[in-house]
């Protein structure tokens, strides 16, 4: 295999390559991308195995949470030694200490960028881009992102703009297939997006506010691309920074912008519109707010003097939401083996009137035993009012190894979890749809739905903490915060504990509260 890893590094640099991360004031320098391309290129290792191993393990980085982000970071930036426990990471490990001289900030900008995405995104993103063999020596395959012919023309010229003929055959650039390229940009789609303005330039359309709140807590800037970094909050700090990077587009020629915006209209990037208006500056909605705070039109357009959308943010704020206690028929028969005075009675019963839980044909619900991966499967996709969709993939193979082991009445509803990120199954190509799920297992398929609106700290106390996988450890900590799920008297979390159908029932109350609230207004 050629030249692999350089294109994961390389590729953000067409968001990214050019903005130094953390310095006062940023502006975009003479440094070519073919250039910076070359650079990185001297720095990976000859062997290609070698180069593998450094993608499977930026890769695992990129997928453990913000941990695995923070940690790179933190080894670029000299503030932590990443482990060497094996020959891969020290490869890996190689490559950082080579990166941390002249392009440290750069790869530290995007590393900040993807930060602010979905782990989920990320997962299928860096899958396609290039999903894992077992053995480290065998290819990596990659599934390219499809492209009109049009999109495919402008990616290529604007690929080939980029580098010289130098340059390309020192990357080996044509073992990279350009749409297996932009698969690297996908999880910035619904992170923001941008549109032109009356002259033709790229400006800020559209952004998630838990985005910019995000940007803006772990960006210091005082300018970037000469935009001054100057909120009063978070969010507007981040808006800022996303128009310092709308700003550094404008830097290129005509051509390439013009191929810039065909390319990321790409519906499964989106990060370009040529048919919208330009985004509000969060800063200047607050007077509007004000002015129209019996308005619910408020929260998605604006009449402002400037005469452009306002992004739909006003229900994207925590504080907004009040989690509150369940209502239920509170004359309908409460199941035989539930205790009338039990903490789970409006849980149980919200959920079975819901027809989300159904009990068993003698009238119980069983409370206090665990509950299956593919008995959570139909729960989600029921809440999510997805069974028509489940009813049509129900003759559909799930692509697991152990399709056959699924229950008939559930693999329509296994098929649309999958599709929805919800499951991802495991590194055997099974899906066990027959194993009790942990308590950090539906904690996270639960926060995969809620991920894209709702934002909150993933710090927790349990003391039980390290016990809890990486891929889940984020989730757990946002569901706590979010009081979703919570711990035990004892100060632990027993991830690794079968879930009740009680303490199921509710945290998919919690979460469809939260879900309503988020995604339906």
């Amino acid at each position: 295999m050629k030249k692999f890893i350089c294109a994961i590094l390389t590729s953000a640099l067409l968001l990214t390559s050019m903005v130094p991360a953390f310095a006062a004031s940023v502006e975009v320098p003479e440094t070519t991308i073919s250039e910076i391309m070359k650079a990185f290129n001297d720095y990976m290792p000859e062997d290609p195995n070698q180069r593998i191993r450094i993608w499977k393990v930026f890769k695992a980085y990129m997928l453990d949470g913000n941990n695995g982000i923070d940690t790179i970071i933190g080894a670029l930036e000299g503030e932590n030694e990443l482990p060497a426990n094996d020959d891969m990471q020290k490869v890996f490990n190689k490559f950082v200490d080579d990166v941390k001289g002249s392009y440290a900030d750069e790869f530290i900008f995007f590393l900040q960028l993807y930060r602010g995405t979905t782990v989920s995104k990320r997962r299928v993103s860096l899958n396609n881009f290039g999903s894992d063999n077992k053995d480290y020596s065998e290819e990596i395959v990659k599934t390219p992102l499809e492209l009109t012919a049009e999109e495919a023309t402008a990616a290529a010229n604007l690929f080939a703009g980029y580098m010289t003929e130098e340059g390309q055959d020192k990357l080996d650039v044509h073992d990279i297939d350009i749409a297996n390229f932009l698969n690297l940009l996908t999880p910035f789609n619904g992170r923001f997006q941008m549109t032109e303005d009356k002259n033709g330039d790229f400006v800020l359309a559209d952004f998630s506010s838990n985005y910019a709140e995000l940007l803006g807590s772990n960006m210091d800037y005082e300018e970037v691309n000469g935009v001054e970094i100057n909120g009063s909050t978070d969010e507007e700090n981040g808006y800022d920074i996303l128009c310092g990077v709308a700003e550094m587009f404008n830097d290129f020629s005509d051509e390439q912008k013009e191929d810039f915006k065909v390319v990321l209209a790409n519906k499964e990037i989106n990060l370009y519109d040529e048919d919208a208006e330009e985004a509000q500056d969060p800063a200047d909605k607050k007077d509007d707010d004000e002015e129209n705070e019996d308005d619910d039109s408020t929260s998605s357009s604006s009449s402002s003097g400037s005469g452009t959308r306002r992004p739909s943010t006003s229900k994207d704020k925590n504080k907004d939401f009040e989690l509150k206690a369940p209502e239920y028929d509170t004359t309908a028969p409460v199941p035989s083996d539930v205790e009338a005075d039990s903490w789970s009675v409006p849980y149980v019963m919200n959920m079975t009137g819901r027809k989300i839980f159904i009990g068993y044909e003698d009238g119980t619900f069983r409370p206090d035993i665990g509950i299956t991966r593919q008995e959570i499967a139909v729960a989600m996709i029921r809440a999510l009012g997805r069974e028509a969709d489940a009813m049509m993939a129900a003759e559909a193979h799930t692509g697991f190894a152990d399709n056959d082991v699924i229950a008939d009445w559930s693999r329509g509803y296994v098929n649309m979890a999958v599709s929805l990120g919800l499951f991802k199954g495991y590194e055997d190509g099974e899906f066990k749809p027959n194993r009790t799920i942990s308590r950090q297992e539906l904690t996270t398929v639960i926060m995969r739905v809620l991920e894209e609106k709702v934002t909150a700290s993933a710090s927790m106390n349990y003391t039980d903490a390290d016990e809890i996988h990486g891929y889940a450890k984020d989730y757990v900590g946002m569901a706590t915060n979010l009081s979703i799920v919570g711990g035990y008297p004892d100060g632990t979390f027993k991830p690794l504990n079968d879930i009740t159908r009680a303490e199921a029932a509710k945290m998919l109350y919690n979460a469809l509260a939260y879900y309503s609230y988020y995604f339906a207004k």
